[in-house]
């Protein structure tokens, strides 16, 4: 079969050989309806893409300097915009995000919901309709929000952006009322880490290293927002451990910074009745605790914390790879933007990357 090429579909729609181009690569700069009718036209002449030329010409596009394209949005929907930025769990996903986006030619910009003072619920959809103008008007077609537990934010937004691509970065379920964790999903791309692997991937380290009796104090907040998934996995794993070493995971509060002095005692009762000898939690006032009952960490019992970040220092435990994640969000939001795929999705997409294993003080040496 004859090879259709771009010269011969420039040829036959009377649009330049650059135009054509572009519009058969979904490029932005090309009209929908100039680009519909050359793909119209293409698709009748039997035109498919050339697989070695694609590669060929990507290749030399990688080696070549990024020229500017577009901005990418990144929403702070904290009450205290100055927090976000400050955050050390923000900053490795946004340090990475930059990267990434201005590697592939794009800037990366913060729009902030509130600064001096806190936002209230009413007005929110005020805040995110004036963003969306802004948008609009700057022709901004994608944005990131960074691990947000705010449910009233990420449902509002749904309504005021409808020529934008999202994707919510970190955080993968609505925090509701529901007693069933993750009981609603988010409507937006996701990018994540993969909670249940990185629970495997934990205990499989655990046991190499001798543990044969691990206990959870899992993080009620952390394990909301992944569906449970972490809790899952244990459960799913302690069964392959005899019976007198299957050890009960309490579902505690943690919902504010005030309420983990009352869980020390609940935490100490578990302690005492179970005795395990190492403790998975996801919380850094663990370490303190474990110490003032006298035992020694790691000598006798170890202590591996599920979702590693710059406050835990000296730390076993899993590295989510932030920097993954935040890359690999750039990667969906860019194709999307590449293929002019804007708007509210057909069906979301998500993304879930494992973690690694990080040795330190708090368990026993490899």
């Amino acid at each position: 079969m004859e090879q259709i090429t771009i010269r011969q579909i420039s040829a036959a729609t009377g649009f330049s050989i650059a135009t054509v181009s572009l519009a058969l690569r979904n490029h932005p700069r090309i009209s929908g309806k100039t680009r519909d009718a050359i793909k119209t036209k293409a698709d009748a002449m039997g035109y498919l893409p050339n697989p070695v030329m694609t590669a060929h010409w990507t290749a030399m596009r990688m080696r070549q300097p990024r020229r500017f394209q577009s901005v990418i949005a990144v929403i702070n929907d904290w009450n205290i915009a100055s927090a976000w930025r400050e955050s050390l769990y923000n900053k490795s996903y946004l340090d990475a995000f930059r990267k990434r986006a201005e590697a592939l030619g794009y800037v990366v910009e913060e729009f902030a919901l509130a600064e001096d003072k806190p936002i209230s619920r009413l007005e929110i959809p005020a805040r995110l309709e004036t963003l969306s103008k802004v948008f609009r008007a700057r022709g901004i077609g994608a944005f990131a929000i960074f691990a947000s537990a705010h449910s009233d934010l990420l449902w509002d937004a749904r309504r005021h952006f409808s020529s934008q691509v999202i994707i919510l970065i970190g955080s993968d379920y609505i925090h509701s009322q529901s007693k069933i964790p993750g009981s609603r999903h988010v409507p937006y791309h996701r990018v994540g880490a993969s909670r249940y692997s990185n629970m495997i991937i934990l205990l499989d380290e655990l046991v190499a290293l001798g543990y044969g009796r691990p206990g959870y104090w899992p993080n009620r907040w952390s394990e909301l927002s992944a569906g449970g998934e972490g809790l899952a996995a244990f459960n799913v794993y302690v069964q392959s451990l005899p019976e007198e070493d299957r050890i009960d995971v309490r579902w505690v509060g943690w919902q504010q910074v005030a309420d983990h002095e009352d869980l020390k005692k609940p935490f100490l009762e578990w302690l005492e009745k179970f005795q395990p000898d190492v403790v998975i939690c996801g919380n850094l006032e663990i370490r303190s605790w474990i110490e003032e009952t006298g035992r020694r960490i790691p000598e006798d019992i170890g202590l591996a914390h599920i979702n590693l970040s710059p406050y835990e220092v000296n730390w076993s435990g899993i590295s989510q790879c932030h920097d993954r994640i935040a890359q690999s969000a750039v990667d969906v939001l860019t194709a999307h933007l590449n293929r002019n795929e804007l708007g509210p999705p057909e069906f979301t997409k998500e993304t879930r990357i494992e973690g690694e294993w990080v040795s330190s003080e708090t368990t026993r040496a490899q």
